[in-house]
């Protein structure tokens, strides 16, 4: 991915041109993430559920075939990336304005005002994992975070206000 990354650097945003070259770097690149990705986008369709769900992956492969494959589906990014990691969360934020995606998802432990306002400001959105305690679900929605993935729905409605 660094090399497709670096050789990217014309392309400042997804444009028809930039979409073809990246999906035939995929191809050549081998991986079974296209074939996988190219699968669930079917299924999806198939039955009907286009507009009901939301392709989320670690990978920017996963992510970039997807976007560019099924434009009519939310994609967002998962990230894990630490508070000390500043070239990873450059190349994470780097992956999602180029590919246009539709959203970041944040690890809690890796959520800062400053990050939130650099995704939120850019029109994406920004779903926080994995949210089971009062006091950080607290602390993600006062910093403006649109979903929160927990395992506990009871504790995050809760926290929420609602039933």
């Amino acid at each position: 991915m660094g090399q497709i990354l670096k050789e990217a650097e014309p392309y400042p945003v997804m444009t028809p041109e930039f979409a073809t070259w990246m999906i035939r770097a995929i191809e050549a690149n081998g991986t079974r993430n296209l074939e996988l990705t190219r699968k669930t986008i079917a299924l999806i369709r198939e039955r009907g559920m286009a507009q009901q769900v939301v392709i989320q992956s670690f990978s920017p492969i996963i992510c970039a075939i997807a976007k560019i494959e099924a434009p009519e589906m939310r994609v967002e990014a998962l990230s894990g990336v630490k508070l000390d990691e500043h070239d990873m969360w450059e190349l994470v934020t780097r992956w999602l304005f180029l590919l246009d995606l539709d959203g970041l998802n944040l690890s809690h432990e890796s959520v800062t005002p400053g990050r939130m306002a650099t995704i939120k400001q850019a029109g994406k959105t920004v779903a926080v994992w994995t949210v089971d305690e009062k006091p950080i679900i607290d602390r993600v929605v006062g910093l403006g975070a649109d979903a929160i993935i927990t395992n506990r729905p009871d504790v995050a409605l809760s926290a929420l206000g609602r039933r």
